[in-house]
């Protein structure tokens, strides 16, 4: 039975969020319209945790005494910091003609504290337009069945900062293990600090999402029956990742851009009345189906396969040619062989 042990955990979180928006309109016929918004966005969070226990290999000298100055050596403390701050400055517009016809734009350009100061600064934006084409038939008999009808189209941009503390490697506190237990240092006053196994890159590039996306809206007979139909392509490209690297470099990870990875598929939205009386009663069905497809289309130079994480010897993956987060995991290959007519069958482990 292991030493008693007390611990205190301590979490911190500050967000401090600022928002600073002017919006304009203006009516320039009666059949035109539009407004334009402008604005300035701040994000800044910090976060720190504190973990304070008793020393973990003499634990608590009186039982049951739940206190640090009853600690069995010296206290275990372990404190991380970490703070970011994000800078933005954005518009919106958007135009309007006989409530038929609709176009709007985006832009956006962000700062952040995460990225090297050659690439902190990184501006994505968008444009999308709808037609309402059921407008122009409102004196034809096709509007005795056809209620609304629209198409859409958009085309955007999304840009992505990194975790803090990304860009160099640090040092953390020694711990040396042994078949028998660890040590930790300071131990008995001296310190120890070794490098991070995690080699930092200093060139680190914002991560960039474009997507495309085309879809319809449609009403049948007085709303009673209504179709949403979209179809999206999504791709990623700079993905900011840990990817692992031989340990005979003194590191065993690095953080890199990598690759590209694409996303694309459909959404159905379908809704119906089948069921509707002059007394209020009604009866409305609703059903979706979406499908995603992804794809790693590449990595690094020679990397076809990066590990993304993974729990009970299954990993998670970004392989090329396969869907993000694959499952990967290795077993025996089984063997059947006969010695005889008379022994049974014996598995081989390979």
């Amino acid at each position: 039975m292991g030493a008693g042990k007390y611990q205190e955990e301590m979490y911190n979180l500050a967000e401090i969020v600022h928002d600073f928006m002017v919006t304009a309109e203006h009516q320039f016929s009666s059949d035109f319209k539009g407004s334009l918004m402008i604005g300035n966005n701040v994000r800044q969070r910090q976060f720190d945790v504190s973990d304070v226990s008793t020393n973990p290999s003499g634990g608590l000298i009186v039982p049951e005494w739940y206190n640090f100055g009853n600690s069995n050596g010296p206290v275990n403390a372990v404190n991380t910091f970490s703070r970011r701050r994000l800078v933005g400055l954005y518009a919106d517009l958007n135009m309007s003609y006989k409530s038929m016809l609709f176009f709007g734009a985006t832009a956006r350009n962000d700062w952040s504290s995460t990225l090297p100061k050659n690439n902190r600064s990184f501006f994505y934006p968008s444009v999308n337009a709808s037609f309402v084409f059921t407008e122009l038939l409102k004196d034809s008999k096709i509007t005795d069945w056809l209620e609304y009808g629209k198409v859409r189209a958009s085309w955007a941009q999304v840009g992505n900062d990194a975790d803090p503390y990304q860009l160099a490697t640090y040092y953390n506190r020694t711990n040396i293990l042994a078949p028998f237990g660890s040590t930790l240092f300071p131990l008995n006053g001296i310190p120890g600090l070794s490098q991070s196994n995690t080699f930092g890159n200093a060139d680190l590039k914002p991560e960039i999402t474009t997507a495309f996306e085309v879809g319809t809206e449609l009403s049948f007979f007085r709303n009673r029956l209504s179709v949403d139909f979209s179809y999206y392509q999504n791709k990623s490209k700079d993905q900011i990742l840990s990817i692992p690297i031989s340990a005979s470099t003194g590191y065993t990870t690095k953080v890199v851009n990598a690759g590209s990875i694409q996303n694309k598929g459909v959404e159905l939205a379908l809704r119906g009345t089948p069921i509707q009386t002059s007394y209020g009663l009604s009866v409305e069905l609703y059903g979706t189906y979406t499908r995603n497809r992804s794809e790693v289309i590449s990595l690094m130079p020679g990397v076809d396969q990066v590990v993304l994480g993974g729990f009970g010897g299954m990993s998670i993956v970004a392989a090329v040619g396969k869907p993000y987060g694959t499952f990967y995991s290795r077993t025996f290959r089984k063997l059947l062989t006969e010695r005889s007519s008379q022994a049974p069958p014996t598995a081989i482990l390979c």
